[in-house]
């Protein structure tokens, strides 16, 4: 019997629950066959919210809320429907123009684009792919898997890159349609220079890619390989600009922070890096794991990025020194069936000139100020320290309610120095390492884990026989704007008490009245009638009536 599996997980802004889970069409685990999860926003006013997920050779497109019922549409790639092309393998999602917005990798290699709103439309009876542009009818240009999609940010849905096994990433852009009766797509190199075929491709690792993400201003490209060895691209120059080693085997998840500041990647040694793109190395590792890390993300709702002000301070010798902070969220699922979150605080100081152009509030002397020292990796984060009372949002703050500040853990930028004529940061002793303990770790599912997905309103995981759940994210806090305070609370109890008082009195009266009416009435019916008089003889209960009429008549 599979072992049940709590319904919430308890993290430092609130409970997470169990909205819904998918129990039907599932498969039998394989490694291979990995379910992964994609957002897509159709921009409408109603109903526009949609989850994507593979299962076998099926693209569910499930409603928002409803990833627990039967799919809008299953469309189903096999029997030659597209080409040859079956086993989806990943997928991603841009609101186009053209309305070719849900981008899908094969495990043959091919790559196909779909119009989300025309699989809606075929209903449910039709699992055929409606409106497919495949790319390379005649078979693809590279045979292997295709491990990751994604849209390029900044080319409005008109680039799109495709990482493969054999260790290549294929960036293409959209070209016009070819006129036919066979619809199909023709792709032109993204360079301007000799035309390579109908992509523009970048080899990146001989031993293969598991994953590729782009960063959010779509300037560089991250991608984690079989070797060990996270890297990081610029998209314009094709040019290995950074990246770092594993402390232990192949990196099979990446992913971008909100800001495009920082890197999280994980893989076979069990551990969740940060790599800072302005550190060039490092900053901090998440422990916690058991087994492989198959996916990360960042949460960006919980991420403090446009929020953390910086705090002027002036000197004795009178130059001025910035200090700000920045939160960031990072979740990642394993082999191990476990969700585990942590919350990274990076410290910036700013000294010079380029503090005198970020000053956002008054300036305090630094006899009066208090400064947060950067903490090594076996030190502890007093509670004066902020540890869960930064705010998320407007209306949110995070408290100290989920085990001891020392949960979150703040990393001073440039607290490792790296050559910068070395590309790739190379890996580093585990006693050396700043190690991170999570806010949450929790197992949420009996199979391994492939992916999770952060949305405003809820969590989504899949596992390896495609079952996905959805954790509804807790309510946030009332705004202490809104909330009343001491005195007010006071004056509102005491009005409550005095309505209430003036509530029973009325209600007293008026069981006098009644009282008193239903006394006369029952003086005037005493004349004729006795009241009813019960009593028990014999075990047996009964009742008897006398009347003056019947006690008055003579014998």
């Amino acid at each position: 019997m599979p072992e049940k599996i709590a319904n919430r997980m308890y993290a430092p802004e609130g409970i997470y629950t169990l909205y819904s889970e998918r129990h039907s069409g599932l498969q039998y685990f394989s490694s291979s066959r990995a379910t992964k999860l994609t957002f897509a926003d159709l921009l409408m006013k109603e109903d526009g919210y949609h989850v994507v997920f593979n299962v076998q050779d099926y693209l569910h497109i499930c409603n928002y809320s409803y990833t627990g019922k039967p799919p809008k549409r299953s469309v189903l790639f096999a029997g030659g429907a597209t080409g040859g092309a079956t086993m989806p393998t990943c997928h991603d999602f841009f609101p186009a123009s053209d309305g070719y917005d849900v981008l899908v990798g094969f495990g043959t290699g091919d790559v196909a684009l779909l119009s989300m709103q025309a699989q809606i439309q075929a209903g449910t009876t039709n699992n055929k792919p409606v409106q497919l542009l495949q790319y390379g009818p005649e078979g693809p240009v590279d045979p292997t898997k295709c491990t990751a999609v994604c849209f390029i940010p900044g080319s409005e849905g008109t680039v799109f890159a495709a990482a493969h096994l054999s260790g290549t990433v294929l960036i293409h852009i959209k070209g016009k349609e070819v006129s036919g009766s066979k619809s199909s797509f023709a792709m032109k190199a993204l360079s301007s220079g000799p035309q390579r075929g109908p992509a523009t491709p970048l080899y990146v690792s001989k031993e293969g890619l598991y994953a590729m993400a782009v960063s959010p201003d779509g300037k560089h490209l991250a991608t984690a390989s079989k070797d060990g060895t996270t890297r990081v691209f610029e998209l314009a120059t094709a040019q290995l600009s950074g990246g770092f080693k594993s402390y232990f085997g192949g990196v099979c998840c990446v992913c971008w922070s909100p800001d495009g500041r920082y890197i999280a990647a994980g893989g076979e040694d069990d551990l969740v890096s940060i790599y800072g793109m302005a550190e060039r190395g490092v900053v901090a590792w998440g422990e916690g794991h058991s087994s492989w890390v198959t996916q990360v993300a960042f949460d960006p709702w919980q991420c403090e990025t446009g929020s953390a002000k910086p705090v002027p301070v002036r000197t004795s010798s009178g130059v001025l020194s910035l200090t700000r902070e920045t939160t960031y969220r990072v979740g990642s699922v394993g082999q191990d069936c476990q969700l585990l979150l942590w919350d990274f605080t990076i410290s910036d100081s700013y000294t010079g000139a380029s503090a005198e152009g970020m000053i956002t509030a008054p300036v305090t002397n630094s006899s009066h100020s208090t400064q947060t020292t950067p903490t090594s990796a076996n030190s502890r984060i007093s509670s004066s320290s902020s540890a869960f009372d930064t705010p998320v949002h407007v209306s949110h703050r995070r408290k100290g309610s989920f085990g001891t500040p020392t949960h979150r853990h703040k990393i001073s930028n440039g607290s490792r120095d790296f050559n910068a004529a070395d590309m790739i940061a190379p890996s580093v002793p585990r006693a050396e390492m700043v190690l991170t303990a999570p806010v949450v770790q929790q197992q949420i599912h009996n199979e391994p884990l492939t992916d999770v997905l952060f949305t405003q309103y809820a969590v989504y995981s899949a596992d390896a026989c495609g079952q996905v759940r959805c954790w509804q994210r807790p309510a946030p806090p009332q705004p202490e704007s809104v909330q009343p305070s001491r005195s007010s609370q006071r004056a509102a109890a005491s009005q409550s008490a005095q309505q209430a008082s003036a509530s029973s009195k009325q209600a007293s009266h008026d069981r006098n009245e009644a009282d008193d009416a239903a006394e006369q009435q029952q003086q005037q019916q005493h004349r004729y009638t006795a009241s009813p008089v019960a009593s028990t003889r014999g075990g047996r209960q009964f009742s008897r009536q006398e009347t003056y009429a019947e006690q008055e008549k003579p014998s």
